[in-house]
C-alpha cells in the first residue's frame, strides 16, 4: 500500500509539475515580430521637447532574451538603427547614445503576468558619465495584434517629462 501511495504522489507531483509548466509558459506574450509605428497620443508633457520614437521595430523574442532592433528618425532627416540584446537575466544591456554619445543603459524585466515586459532607459551626460541626463521607462505589451507602447520620460538637463502612447501595427 505504501509503494502505491507513493507512486500515485509522483503522478500527481509530475502532473502538477507540468501544467505548472504549460501555465506559465502560455501565460508568456511572443512579442516577435515586425512593426510599424500607427499613432502617438501625448498625455503630458511639452510638446516642443523632442519625443523620440522608433519608427519601425523588429522585435525577435528568443528563449533567454529579446532583441530590439530601432529604425528612429536622425537629427540630421537620415533615418538611424540601434539594437538592443536584452537578456532575461538581469543584466543591464550598455551602449553610447546615438544622439548624444553619452552612455546608454537599458534595464529588462518582464511583467508580471507575462504578458508585457518593461524596459528602463538612463542617458548619461557624455563628457560625465555619472550624471544622468534622460530616463524612461517603457511599458510594451501587445492588445488587439498591436504592439502598444507606454512611455514615462524625463529629461533632466531640460527639467522636463512627457508620458505618451504608442501604437505600432504588425507589417508582413
Amino acid at each position: 500500500m505504501k509503494k502505491r501511495d507513493q507512486i500515485l504522489k509522483r503522478l500527481l507531483l509530475g502532473g502538477l509539475t507540468i501544467f505548472a509548466a504549460i501555465t506559465v509558459t502560455a501565460q508568456n506574450t511572443d512579442f516577435t515580430g515586425n512593426w510599424a509605428l500607427d499613432s502617438i497620443t501625448l498625455y503630458h508633457g511639452d510638446i516642443n521637447n523632442p519625443i523620440l520614437v522608433p519608427k519601425q521595430i523588429k522585435i525577435d523574442q528568443q528563449k533567454d532574451r529579446i532583441i530590439l532592433i530601432k529604425k528612429s528618425a536622425g537629427t540630421n532627416g537620415e533615418d538611424v538603427i540601434t539594437s538592443e540584446t536584452l537578456g532575461f537575466d538581469g543584466n543591464v544591456f550598455q551602449t553610447t547614445n546615438h544622439y548624444t554619445n553619452g552612455k546608454k543603459t537599458v534595464f529588462f524585466s518582464r511583467g508580471p503576468t507575462g504578458n508585457s515586459f518593461n524596459t528602463t532607459t538612463q542617458i548619461y551626460n557624455p563628457i560625465d558619465s555619472t550624471h544622468l541626463e534622460y530616463s524612461q521607462l517603457d511599458i510594451w505589451s501587445i492588445n488587439d495584434e498591436k504592439l502598444i507602447l507606454k512611455r514615462k520620460a524625463k529629461i533632466l538637463n531640460k527639467d522636463a517629462e512627457y508620458e505618451i502612447d504608442v501604437i505600432y501595427q504588425k507589417k508582413n
